[in-house]
């Protein structure tokens, strides 16, 4: 009896385990980023006229830049990028309206 798992077989078991745990394709850069936009721009305090955010991603990794009000609004919004699914990283290069703290 052949107790070596083939190729093969190792492959179906891992399909199988993919299918059962309900693995999703990783989503696209742009998918990434309008959904890392989407999610911070639900923040009230990202609603703010003078917040301007932008948003790029290359494989997991999430660039937010632009403008907020507070300079820790910049902390807050790299918090809410990463509760994205298939967000693997988030850095930010932010200017803020004013030098103090909410």
């Amino acid at each position: 009896m052949n107790l070596r798992p083939t190729a093969h077989t190792l492959a179906t078991l891992a399909a199988a385990l993919l299918l059962a745990t309900g693995a999703q394709a990783a989503p696209t850069d742009a998918e990434l980023a309008a959904a890392v936009r989407a999610r911070v721009l639900q923040e009230t305090l990202f609603q703010d006229p003078a917040v301007e955010l932008r948003v790029a991603a290359q494989g997991g990794v999430v660039q937010l830049s632009g403008w907020v009000r507070y300079a820790d609004d910049d902390l807050r919004a790299r918090q809410l990028a990463a509760q994205v699914p298939g967000v693997q990283s988030v850095s930010s290069q932010f200017r803020s309206w004013s030098s103090s703290a909410r």
